[in-house]
């Protein structure tokens, strides 16, 4: 059996700190077009509110019919 033995290189002074992941957000908010971010946040909004209705009519309808019993 073979033992293989791995060195790794001490970083330099300089290198890069670790990014948070708040600093990721920021950097790409940063690039990103208002008017682009508005677009898409709407368009969830809007498919939000279709996936939410039927789930909010059928315990509208369970609702009444428990009243009816």
């Amino acid at each position: 059996m073979q033992v293989i033995i791995v060195k790794r290189r001490a970083r330099a002074t300089g290198a890069k700190r670790r990014r948070k992941f708040s600093d990721l957000g920021r950097a790409y908010f940063e690039t990103e077009w208002k008017w682009h971010f508005i677009v898409e946040a709407l368009l969830f909004a809007v498919i939000s509110f279709a996936s939410a209705w039927p789930l909010y009519a059928a315990a509208h309808a369970v609702n009444h019919l428990l009243q009816q019993t």
